[in-house]
C-alpha cells in the first residue's frame, strides 16, 4: 500500500482505542491485524506463519458477552493461564520475543497484540501445546470486556 491509504493503515494500528469493547478491537482482531502480530517473533528462530491455521475458531466474545463488566479474573484465572501456557517464550531474556508478560501491566500494554495472535490462533506457536478452549475462551473474554485488573 502507498499513499494516503497506507498512512490511514498505519494511523489505525497506532491509534490507542477509548474502550477494549469499542468497535476498534474488533476491527483489529477480526481484520485481522495479522501483519503486525507477525512482526512479533514466535518463540523460536522460525518464521511464524501470518495466517491463521485451518480449523481456527471465529469466536470471538461480543459486548453481550460483557454484562456489567463481568470478565474472568486476572488475578485467579487469566495471570495463571499466562504464566503456564505464555511466560515459557514470553519472558525478559528470550531474545526471540518482544513481548514480556511477567506481570498484569505487561500483558495489558500488549492487549491489542495479544488478542489478535490468540484469535487468529497464531499464539501459542504452532509447535506448542494449543491452548484449551476454556483457556481461549477466558483470554478472549477477558480481553474483549477490557482486560481489568481484577
Amino acid at each position: 500500500m502507498k499513499g494516503k491509504r497506507a498512512r490511514r493503515a498505519t494511523e489505525r494500528r497506532v491509534a490507542p482505542p477509548t474502550s477494549l469493547r469499542d468497535g476498534i478491537l474488533r476491527h483489529w482482531a477480526a481484520a485481522g491485524c495479522l501483519a503486525l502480530a507477525a512482526a512479533s517473533p514466535a518463540c523460536s528462530n522460525a518464521e511464524s506463519d501470518p495466517s491463521p491455521p485451518s480449523g481456527c475458531p471465529s469466536d470471538l466474545p461480543t459486548d453481550a458477552d460483557c454484562p456489567n463488566g463481568v470478565a474472568p479474573y486476572y488475578g485467579t484465572v487469566i495471570s495463571n493461564i499466562v504464566e503456564q501456557r505464555c511466560q515459557g517464550c514470553h519472558f525478559p531474556q528470550n531474545p526471540f520475543s518482544s513481548q514480556v508478560f511477567g506481570d498484569y501491566q505487561q500483558l495489558f500494554d500488549a492487549r491489542r497484540t495479544a488478542l489478535s495472535r490468540v484469535y487468529g490462533c497464531l499464539m501459542p506457536p504452532a509447535d506448542a501445546e494449543p491452548l484449551k478452549p476454556a483457556e481461549r475462551g477466558a483470554l478472549l473474554k477477558w480481553f474483549v470486556c477490557g482486560a481489568p485488573n481484577n
